[in-house]
Parts: structure tokens; sequence; C-alpha cells
């Protein structure tokens, strides 16, 4: 039996063979397969945005109110941005699994640009600032005292 994260990884797996296929198709320039594999991408696209949507609302009936917001760009749980509702999901249940009781969500403020100081330091730990938020490796934060510590930490290792 398939699971939920299986058939989403396969469901990612799919769009990302799609967007190389649609792209050599681009680059090429037969328009008639670079279309084909267009809406090939949006139909993956469409059905993952489904299957994301469909599990959080299961999620939220069976396991009750779990304080996980949504605005549209990004899922928040404690004060935290999420891409994915998955991950925002996990941090709920190990917070419940702690005894650890859901923070009111509160508003998400926009992240003030860093001052001269704090890119001095950023430079030095190759953290990067792009729309709205800290950015080190692959990694995003809301925080730049996260992406310090998260660089400090990987450096040490």
């Amino acid at each position: 039996m398939t699971t939920l994260r299986e058939k989403l990884a396969a469901l990612r797996l799919q769009i990302s063979a799609a967007e190389s296929q649609r792209d050599v198709w681009r680059a090429s320039g037969n328009q008639e397969k670079y279309l084909e594999a267009y809406s090939m991408v949006e139909a993956l696209e469409a059905q993952l945005s489904s299957l994301e949507k469909s599990t959080r609302e299961v999620v939220a009936r069976d396991t009750g109110e779990l304080s996980i917001g949504y605005d549209g760009r990004s899922y928040h749980y404690r004060g935290f941005r999420y891409d994915r509702f998955l991950d925002a999901l996990n941090y709920a249940r190990l917070d419940g699994a702690r005894g650890e009781a859901a923070v009111d969500e509160t508003a998400m403020d926009r992240v003030p640009l860093p001052t001269d100081a704090e890119r001095t330091l950023m430079q030095a730990l190759a953290i990067t600032f792009e729309n709205g938020t800290y950015r080190w490796g692959e990694y995003r934060y809301d925080r730049l005292g996260d992406a310090v510590a998260y660089a400090t930490l990987q450096a040490g290792r």
C-alpha cells in the first residue's frame, strides 16, 4: 500500500520530469510538443495541489484544531512560516507529542531589511536576503537569528 508521503513524492518527481521535458521542447522550438508538455506540468501541479488540499482537510478533521494558518503564500505555526503544509503539521504533531499546547497564531509581520552590521554578519556566513526572507543554502528563514544559528551550527561540523 502506498503512503500519502510516497504519493506526494512520486507526484513531485513526475512534475520535475515533466518540467524537464517541457524545457527540452521549448529549447527545440517545437511549439506543439512544448504546449503539450506545458499542459502536462499544469495538470500534474493541479493534481498535487488537490492532493495536498484534501490531505489538509483530512488531517484537520482527524487531528482537531492545530493552530496552523495559511496566508496564501505559506503555512504558519507558532510564529514560523513553512512552504509545505506537511512541515507545519509535523512540527504541530511534535509539539503535541511533547505535551506542548499550541500557541495562538499571531499575524506574521514583514521582515525588516537587515542593517549594515547584520549585512556584514550575513556576508561572513554566506546568508542572503531575498523577497523578505533570509537564505542560507537551500533554507529560508524569517529571522536572521535562526539563519545565523543554523549556519554557525553547520560551520562547526
